[in-house]
């Protein structure tokens, strides 16, 4: 499954420097966050909203796989894979569409895909050293 790269707020962050953390941890790539996209909210599985920021790669070098990784990989956004949930899909067409004013959304998700989420976030969270 793809996915956006992305995580919790730490103690003593920002959502900002956050984004920045959890990219490199997860790709290898250093970022400069250009832009503040907005926050979602989904009640069924998170108490926090997910804050989204708009980047652009500024240096590292891109892991292979890691702890949080199997791999990493560019794509057009005409050619998304299949696997790519549909939340982050609605992230990228709200990031890409030029707006200036942040979204500020709550998502209901279908109960079935709640609970889907909700247990691989337990399964990974057991897995994790």
């Amino acid at each position: 499954m793809w996915a956006l790269p992305g995580g919790g707020v730490e103690r003593g962050e920002t959502g900002e420097t956050a984004a920045i953390r959890e990219v490199r941890e997860e790709t290898g790539y250093e970022i400069a966050v250009t832009r503040f996209v907005g926050e979602r909210t989904r009640p069924q599985i998170d108490a926090e909203p997910q804050l989204v920021y708009l980047a652009r790669v500024v240096g590292g070098v891109m892991i292979p796989s890691g702890p949080e990784t199997r791999a990493v990989k560019w794509f057009p956004v005409t050619a998304l894979p299949l696997s790519l949930p549909t939340l982050h899909r609605l992230i990228i067409r709200e990031a890409i569409s030029g707006g200036t004013t942040p979204v500020k959304k709550t998502l209901r998700l279908p109960p079935a895909e709640a609970l889907l989420i909700r247990l691989a976030r337990r399964l990974f969270e057991r897995h994790q050293p």
